[in-house]
């Protein structure tokens, strides 16, 4: 079981400094992102998130964060180069049922993502932040892959 406060975290290559390895650091208690440079430790940014994310993905051809935040029932989007954040959206209406894990599609145009607490997957164009349709699955599903 994960812990309320515990850091979600993922490997990237992000373009500051000169595309050193970064760590990105899902900081629930906070509700925000740590962008960290693996080299030195220092934390290059600290970004705004929904409330509580849990799970952090990033986009196959390395241009997009997602985190999926719990407490809100929303993802939070951001562009991998600049950190600058692109949309926030909304895939739960209700709190605590949210999203948990996220997964993108080869081409990157796709962020499907497990709601536990519906027992479905949303499909959401990367593009528009649209959910395109809910997929059946089955009770508190937590795992995604796409096979080829």
């Amino acid at each position: 079981m994960r812990r309320t406060i515990a850091a979600v975290l993922c490997a990237l290559s992000l373009a500051a400094p000169a595309a050193a390895e970064t760590l990105l650091v899902g900081n629930k208690g906070e509700d925000t992102l740590s962008v960290i440079a693996l080299t030195s430790g220092e934390e290059l940014a600290r970004l705004p998130t929904g409330k509580m994310p849990h799970e952090i993905a990033i986009s196959p051809d390395g241009k997009l964060v997602a985190t999926s935040n719990i407490a809100s029932g929303t993802i939070s989007l951001f562009d991998a180069e600049t950190r600058a954040p692109l949309r926030t959206i909304r895939v739960s209406g209700e709190q605590a049922k949210g999203q948990v894990t996220l997964l993108f599609s080869a081409d990157s145009k796709r962020l499907y993502a497990a709601e536990t607490g519906h027992d479905k997957v949303a499909e959401i164009d990367v593009a528009s932040g649209a959910v395109l349709r809910r997929i059946a699955a089955g009770k508190n599903g937590d795992g995604l892959a796409i096979a080829p």
